[in-house]
């Protein structure tokens, strides 16, 4: 039920003026704010969807999450709308049902059975993610966008795009260049020069799985965990 709705909401909101579903969003985050607490970026609203409304949310997080849904059967939420004002930018998701890896290890702590299942299901979904051919050239953020991760940026601006893997790594030597401490540095340098003499192929995934992001309705068989 709740998904036909879902569903039907994501046609309905493009036509409507941007202006009116942004402050539409915004106000109803602001209401449920009081009865449910965010959740990082994401406010939780009623209707079983969370919105995620601010300056550091881009619209191109909503465009993958969409394509990502359309092309493989991985389990990601319904874009029921995606709409930048003034350089805020709301987006509006499916919740999907389950419960987080992270609270259920708080809680009740996860099996090695359970670890294990988890481990083949995740193998078998990134596997499905990479097979896809990306909609962009080169090393970069998604449609030619630049890098935004703090694992390659380091707090610094987006970075890239690079036109090839070659010239990614060329670049990341160079800044370990700058950050390697100098009285490790033979021991740090044989480390990089052995990582990026690696050749590999350019796929989509995902920089930021961690447990606060995977729900434990994928340690259950479902249709992605069969055959």
């Amino acid at each position: 039920m709740w998904r036909l709705f879902h569903r039907a909401l994501s046609v309905l909101c493009p036509l409507l003026p941007g202006r009116i579903r942004f402050r539409t969003w915004k106000l109803l985050c602001s209401r449920r704010s009081r009865s449910w607490e965010p959740d990082g970026q994401a406010q939780r609203v009623e209707g079983h969807m969370y919105i995620k409304l601010s300056t550091l949310v881009r619209p191109s997080e909503g465009q993958v999450t969409d394509f990502i849904r359309k092309n493989t059967n991985i389990p990601v939420p319904i874009v029921i709308d995606n709409v930048t004002v003034d350089g805020q930018t709301a987006l509006v998701l499916s919740e999907l049902p389950g419960t987080t890896v992270r609270e259920i290890h708080r809680d009740s702590g996860v099996s090695d059975e359970q670890a294990a299942k988890l481990s083949r299901q995740l193998a078998r979904l990134l596997a499905s993610l990479r097979s896809l051919s990306p909609p962009s050239s080169g090393v970069c953020g998604w449609c030619d966008g630049p890098v935004r991760c703090e694992r390659i940026c380091m707090d610094s601006k987006p970075q890239g795009l690079w036109s090839s893997v070659d010239e990614f790594h060329t670049w990341m030597i160079a800044r370990a260049r700058i950050t390697a401490p100098p009285d490790k540095s033979d021991e740090i340098w044989s480390c990089i020069r052995a990582v990026h003499s690696r050749l590999h192929r350019v796929r989509l995934t995902h920089n930021d799985l961690s447990p606060c992001r995977l729900a434990l309705n994928v340690l259950s068989p479902g249709p992605s965990d069969r055959g």
